[in-house]
């Protein structure tokens, strides 16, 4: 099978010695190993002396030695000024080996449960002609022989903390050894979750990878207390964490002659960070491939594995892992006292080690004489170009003769990322209308009408006669534009009426006007939560919510769509000062609605606040149209609503946040698209007023929306059709294949019917989509219109067999 390739990704160089010392490092292997054979008594003949030397040493050439140099590094950092030589050194080469054969003991082990096949580029130990069956006693011996070298080389009292530091890694490298075996036996996909997962690294490879070469550097330097056992524990626990999740990365993008060994955890069955990520972020159909594929050795199944973790974009979230676990230890270890021990400089030193990518990157201050990021950015765009474009580099001389160097660098660099969004099939095509917002509308370079079936016109109010006339009725009394922010010159009365109409229309304390309620969003949580607090967000909330979560400091967490078991596990191990929990009301690519009823009381079980982004349920969904919470029979479920004016009511623009008297009072202070934003134009001000009138003083736009989404959802099933979503006007209608759904959409809008495909990466793959979305003023005959079409279209497209 053809390894999966990244072009870029390769695993992390950890050049923890010098050239020098790792040769000599390298080069006292033999030395140890041969002395060490030859002072155990109980090795009589020369067969045994031979088979325990091959034993010790099989494993050692060929692969890296890690956890031996960061032992000898952090001993060495630990004697400064001290110089390391002599006997000393030669205990340190010993120790460092130790802690070596203690993996090739694991190593051993760990072949036999997984049925590998090689191992560091040869065929592993139990399958040698001469072991077999034995292999399992060469591990005991090797256990053995580990012990006597620590005899051999220390003294009683050092020896007896280095016999105990081993025992306990022998232990917890066994128990973790154990609970990945029965994980990968059972294949009980249900149980991969994240805290599983955290638990078998801990035992199986955190403790070994991280901490244990660090303790046994302190037991050499005799600084080994409690103190400094708690800061390891403290600071090592993550990149232990992050070292088990870089070996899963490492065995998805690597082959056998990087991995040194055959076969992957994806064969294998294995609870990875990959896998666990994978489920927890597949949807249905996703999550059904992979309990059907994971653990299979036919090689179609293990590339739809493969597909699946690029599918849902793993890589990227490994990279944002590596990085926040970096700035997480980072933190820790800023926060210890100079006087710490190990100190703080130790402690970024061997981090940096461990960290050899990232801490060169700008997570930390770029050096004096770095190349500038455009630099980087300029020869990758190249290489993209030549390997994927296949045109011709553009010259600097090709260009205008008075251009600036700036704008012609800006130029091939923004070049390459056009071309990047063109093939990966996400570039916008904008249609230009020549008429009104509406039902029907008119399309530039198009003959006709087309029947609209892709706005957020709810209720149709976008160019309702009464909203228009009110939004001329403002411009004439207000004037265009306040040239101001609301703070200074910026607020008129009818701002302070349309933010009371809204606070009395939700029934909450206060209310807040924004441009939009991207700007809501974005101004809310920056303002509101500090690095004492924690914001836990739905895995498919609006893009709105995710860069507004991005501004602010406060502990982030995502929790797999809908999934209130998760959220719940999330907030129990959660001791920030303040918890909120953020959702969409309605999720706008699927039309599922947020189980607000459940996320209440998990608020309430945790003193957690709830916050939901209401958009595309405000002023039509529910009874009332006060949205998800009515729709769900929790009013007042919410303690914080944002929501937009740019959808159903008016159609306009503007946005809102409603809530608590003093989060409105704190928002209006420091809020900063709020603060640094012109105010809401008049004439948006007065149509948002007069759609709040239309839609408090009846219900038969309402009435009418409903009748119109049941009548499309009906017919459309009836068709041989699926429509996803809640009883939602937001209608996909699903189709699988992206080019079925380009197909159907093209279809739709010859036959004068404008709705718009979605297909990979908007959505997952697999899950294309033309999505539908009604309308109140959308009449009877308009519905029956779209249906027909659309089952004429399937048909004829093969969507739906005849």
């Amino acid at each position: 099978m053809t390894p999966r390739k990244c072009s870029s990704w390769c695993p992390p160089q950890k050049a923890i010695l010098s050239q020098e010392a790792y040769g000599k490092f390298l080069n006292s292997l033999s030395v140890i190993v041969d002395k060490g054979v030859k002072e155990i008594n109980l090795l009589e003949s020369v067969e045994l002396k031979d088979r325990m030397k091959r034993v010790a040493e099989y494993y050692m050439r060929g692969r890296n030695t890690v956890q031996g140099e960061m032992t000898i590094l952090s001993h060495e950092l630990l004697r400064k000024p001290e110089e390391v030589n002599g006997k000393l050194q030669i205990q340190e080469y010993a120790l460092a080996w130790c802690v070596e054969l203690l993996m090739s003991y694991i190593i051993i082990i760990d072949d036999i449960e997984d049925g590998a096949k090689t191992r560091c580029g040869k065929p592993c130990w139990h399958l040698l002609p001469e072991v077999g069956n034995l292999a399992m006693n060469d591990a005991s011996m090797l256990r053995s022989f580990i012990m006597e070298l620590l005899k051999q080389n220390f003294e009683d009292s050092t020896y007896v903390q280095f016999s105990k530091l081993f025992n306990q890694a022998f232990f917890t490298c066994n128990v973790g050894q154990y609970m990945d075996a029965v994980a990968s036996r059972n294949r009980d996909y249900d149980t991969f979750t994240m805290e599983h997962y955290k638990k078998i690294a801990s035992y199986k490879y955190a403790y070994y990878s991280s901490k244990f070469p660090i303790l046994a550097a302190l037991i050499l330097s005799k600084k080994i207390n409690k103190d400094s056992c708690q800061n390891v524990d403290r600071i090592f626990g993550d990149i232990g964490i992050w070292s088990q999740i870089n070996n899963d990365f490492t065995d998805f993008f690597d082959d056998d002659t990087r991995t040194g060994k055959t076969g992957s955890d994806i064969q294998a069955g294995k609870c990875t960070w990959l896998a666990v990520m994978a489920l927890q972020l597949s949807n249905e159909t996703q999550r059904r491939e992979f309990h059907a594929c994971y653990g299979s050795w036919e090689p179609a199944k293990v590339e739809r594995i493969r597909t699946l973790y690029e599918d849902l974009k793993l890589t990227d979230l490994y990279f944002r892992e590596e990085r926040s676990t970096y700035r997480r230890v980072v933190e820790k270890i800023r926060k210890l006292p100079a006087d710490a021990t190990p100190c703080p400089d130790f402690f970024q030193i061997v981090l940096d080690k461990y960290y050899p990518n990232v801490s060169c990157e700008c997570i930390r201050p770029r050096l004096v004489g770095d190349a500038p990021p455009f630099d980087a950015m300029a020869a990758r765009s190249q290489l993209l170009r030549a390997v994927y474009n296949n045109q011709q580099v553009r010259k600097l001389h090709e260009l205008k003769k008075k251009e600036r160097p700036g704008v012609a660098r800006l130029r091939e660099v923004l070049d390459d990322r056009l071309q990047e969004i063109k093939k990966a099939k996400t570039w916008k095509h904008e249609r230009v209308l020549t008429s009104p917002q509406d039902t029907k509308v008119k399309v530039k370079g198009a003959e006709g009408d087309f029947l609209n079936f892709c706005a957020n016109n709810y209720l149709g109010l976008s160019n309702h006669p009464e909203v228009v006339e009110a939004a001329r009725e403002g411009l004439k009394k207000y004037g265009a534009g306040l040239s101001s922010v609301r703070f200074i010159c910026g607020t008129q009365v009818i701002h302070k009426e349309l933010e009371q109409r809204l606070s009395e229309f939700h029934g909450r304390e206060d209310t807040i006007l924004y441009g939009s309620c991207f700007d809501a969003n974005a101004g809310l949580f920056e303002s509101m939560l500090t690095p004492e607090d924690a914001v836990f967000s739905d895995a498919l909330n609006h893009a709105s919510i995710i860069d507004g979560i991005r501004l602010c400091k406060a502990q982030k967490f995502r929790y797999p769509h809908r999934d209130l078991n998760e959220l719940e596990h999330l907030l129990a191990h959660s001791e920030a000062r303040q918890k909120l929990i953020v959702t969409d009301g309605v999720f706008s690519m699927d039309g599922t609605v947020a189980p607000i009823k459940g996320l209440r009381d998990l608020a309430d079980k945790y003193r957690a606040l709830l916050a939901v982004d209401d958009s595309h349920a405000t002023g039509f969904f529910g009874d009332t149209g006060r949205g998800t919470e009515e729709y769900c029979g929790v009013m007042g479920a919410a303690d914080i609503i944002c929501s937009t004016l740019g959808k159903a009511v008016s159609g306009a623009a503007g946005g809102y946040t409603t809530g608590p008297k003093e989060l409105i009072t704190l928002l209006r202070n420091v809020s900063r698209p709020y603060l640094f934003s012109n105010a809401p134009p008049p004439p948006v001000v007065a149509a948002s007023i007069k759609s709040l009138d239309l839609v408090e003083n009846s219900s038969e736009l309402r009435r009418r929306l409903r009748e119109n989404t049941s009548a499309f959802r009906t017919g459309l099933q009836t068709a041989g059709l699926t429509v996803a979503g809640d009883e939602h006007p937001i209608c996909p209608v699903m189709v699988g294949e992206a080019p079925l759904a380009v197909d159907l959409a093209a279809g739709m809008l010859e036959r004068g019917i404008y709705v718009v495909a979605f297909s990979y990466p908007v959505v997952p793959k697999g899950g294309a989509r033309v999505r539908v979305q009604l309308s109140a003023a959308h009449t009877p005959e308009d519905v029956k219109r779209a249906v027909n079409a659309f089952a004429e279209v399937a048909r004829s497209v093969g969507v739906v067999k005849s």
